[in-house]
């Protein structure tokens, strides 16, 4: 077969004969058959021709490939030379026909028809693949696919036109339709990243596992904070409740605290003297007014400072200026004469009456937090003591010199008598950074064998401090006991703190441990 391009030139019967150099016989011509050529009886193969290259030419190669009687005409459309199937005819040949008239078959990609004459076939159409060539119905199917064209099916597998574009070809079955990537160099079957009903969190937004499992999308749900959005087990996140909101502040007793960022918490901002004056809605602690067992004359009026530091109270009205008088918690009955140098009493003055009877024996204490005092750069900034322990000595810390060593807090419900006699519970709480900073050499130096008995030294330690620990029995009057610990940041020993506790009754050891849970020292 002979062909060029897709199509062919038509070619009439006056052009095949001029063509082929031989006239139609007049009793073909004559006849009643449309179409009468004789095709030549060789096998079909295709011979491209260039376009100027003449038909006589082409007669000749056909010519010597043997006897050959060309008794008809063949019309073939296209734009190039036809491609005609030419039976092989010998001298006694007779009739020559081969196939079935107006039949159709295909060669490869080739739709060819049998002449009227059954003498051999002619190109009908050149399809796009062998497999879209039907020679049963005559036609060319249109082709389904073009070359290496992928796709995802309905059910999500990867498919490739075959070889002959009449369909797809299974390359791989993917887990979901959103798995499959037919893109062009990415073809492929993604993989699944989560599990349905899988739940994660995205900064403040939590996201479920799309229906395709292949990512996540938001469920609408966003947490007050990126925070708050927990997955403590995987796949299983969620929102927590908000502890507060963000900037909100609160008092906590006397701490003012306020909400973080997160709203997930509480920050410390400040420690206020008492709870009273904690103010959240103003976002700060009020300055106390007085200090605890501070005492003033207003007029004829004796007062005290407030437990809560806010303001003075009423004790007593004197009727008579004369006879307010701060230093004691009564009214005198005779004016207070001039007041002269001080006078230290003895260690153990003689005729000193007995300590109060509720000392041996009372309700449990009621706890409040100690006024803070400060020197050479040292604060005593947290102790507590027993509400009932109303009388404080804040003076410094000195030396037989007069020096001041540091800061002092002396607090009993009779200072004078519990830093005489130790009969009578109270604490006495100082510090020092002037050497020797040295806590054994420290302690040495309370030395109270003149009211009390030793007994044995251990140590004292805690998450803040540690050092030596000396403890005392039969202490004044009472048989108290006294424990005195001086002691060093653990951190950084820059700074010896000495305290001091008396106990005469078993509440008084609540109060002990009470004081030894909570002293604290900052610098500035």
């Amino acid at each position: 077969m002979i062909t060029h391009g897709p199509t062919l030139r038509a070619l009439r019967r006056s052009g095949a004969a001029a063509a082929l150099g031989t006239p139609w016989p007049e009793e073909e011509r004559a006849g009643d058959v449309s179409w009468r050529s004789l095709l030549f009886a060789f096998t079909v193969r295709r011979v491209s021709v260039p376009r100027s290259r003449s038909w006589t030419a082409l007669t000749a190669l056909a010519l010597s490939a043997g006897c050959l009687q060309v008794m008809g005409g063949v019309e073939v459309l296209g734009d190039a030379p036809p491609s005609i199937a030419l039976p092989l005819c010998g001298a006694d040949a007779g009739n020559c026909a081969s196939c079935a008239p107006g039949s159709f078959r295909c060669s490869a990609d080739l739709l060819q028809q049998c002449s009227p004459g059954g003498n051999g076939w002619a190109l009908v159409a050149q399809c796009d693949s062998a497999g879209l060539c039907d020679s049963i119905e005559g036609l060319c199917r249109p082709k389904v696919c073009e070359p290496q064209q992928y796709e995802c099916s309905e059910t999500g597998d990867l498919v490739v036109c075959n070889q002959d574009q009449t369909g797809f070809t299974l390359v791989q079955r993917c887990d979901s339709a959103a798995s499959c990537n037919a893109t062009r160099g990415q073809e492929t079957c993604g993989s699944i990243v989560c599990n349905p009903g899988d739940r994660r969190c995205n900064g403040a937004q939590l996201e479920q596992c799309r229906s395709d499992r292949m990512g996540f999308a938001p469920t609408g749900m966003v947490c007050a904070s990126a925070t708050l959005c927990r997955e403590d087990v995987p796949g299983q996140a969620r929102c927590e409740t908000q502890t507060c909101t963000a900037g909100q502040y609160a008092c906590e007793g006397r701490a003012l605290r306020m909400c973080n960022e997160d709203s997930a918490g509480w920050t410390l901002m400040d420690r206020c003297v008492s709870d009273a004056l904690c103010r959240a809605g103003l976002q700060m602690c009020l300055p106390p007014a007085c200090t605890l067992g501070q005492r003033r004359c207003t007029g004829s009026v004796l007062e005290v400072c407030k437990a809560d530091q806010t303001d003075f109270e009423p004790v007593a009205d004197c009727g008579d200026p004369a006879l307010c008088d701060v230093r004691v918690m009564t009214c005198l009955t005779t004016p207070v004469p001039p007041v002269g140098p001080p006078v230290t009493p003895p260690v153990t003055p003689p005729g000193v009456p007995a300590p109060p009877a509720d000392v041996l024996s009372g309700p449990a204490y009621t706890f409040v937090d100690a006024p803070e005092a400060a020197a050479l750069g040292l604060n005593l900034d947290n102790l507590s003591v027993p509400r009932e322990w109303n009388q404080i000595d804040d003076g410094p810390w000195r030396n037989a010199a007069g020096t001041v060593l540091g800061p002092r807090l002396l607090i009993s419900r009779d200072t004078a008598r519990f830093s005489t006699r130790f009969d009578i519970p109270g604490v006495s709480f100082a510090a020092t950074n002037v050497a020797p900073i040295d806590a054994a050499a420290r302690l040495a130096e309370f030395d109270l064998s003149a009211l009390c008995t030793r007994d044995a030294a251990d140590s004292y330690t805690d998450a803040l401090y540690s050092g030596p620990r000396q403890n005392w029995s039969n202490c004044g009057s009472t048989g108290a006991r006294t424990a005195v610990i001086a002691v060093t940041p653990r951190q950084s020993p820059s700074f010896v703190i000495i305290v001091i506790v008396t106990t005469v009754a078993d509440r008084d050891l609540t109060a002990r441990q009470n004081v030894w849970d909570s002293f604290e020292v900052t610098t500035d």
